[in-house]
């Protein structure tokens, strides 16, 4: 299962009820994957938020808790070059992000784990909200 942003960075949020559901759904895993694009966006949001501190826990938490990040591949990127330019002709704009994290979920055959799930139903994957 690929984890998305709106999961993995609530275990920072300061909504405890939200931050508990997402520690909740993570435990019952036997591990956590995510998308390297799913770090860049947490990260680039503390970052610009100035929240250094909770920075430095969400880095701490990736490296003991051994999260998988699946990196960008080739074959990642033009999944998401191609479902871009399909949804394009549609009249559709998809965040490119969104676009690579569809893309690796799609290409390793795994669920995705997300609250967002009308950024990817065009993408046909099992799609579970966790913190519903």
């Amino acid at each position: 299962m690929i984890i998305d942003t709106i999961v993995l960075s609530a275990l920072v949020s300061r909504n405890l009820k939200i931050k508990n559901r997402a520690v909740e759904f993570l435990s019952t895993l036997p591990h956590i994957t995510t998308s390297a694009v799913v770090i860049y966006e947490i990260e680039y949001g503390l970052l610009k938020a100035g929240s250094k501190n909770v920075l430095k826990t969400f880095r701490q938490f990736i490296q003991g808790a051994d999260v998988e990040v699946v990196p960008v591949s080739h074959e990642i990127a033009a999944l998401a070059a191609e479902k871009r330019a399909e949804m394009a002709a549609k009249g559709f704009t998809l965040h490119t992000e969104d676009l690579f994290i569809g893309a690796t979920a799609k290409i390793l055959g795994v669920p995705l784990a997300t609250q967002n799930r009308s950024d990817f139903e065009s993408w046909d994957l099992v799609i579970v909200s966790p913190l519903s």
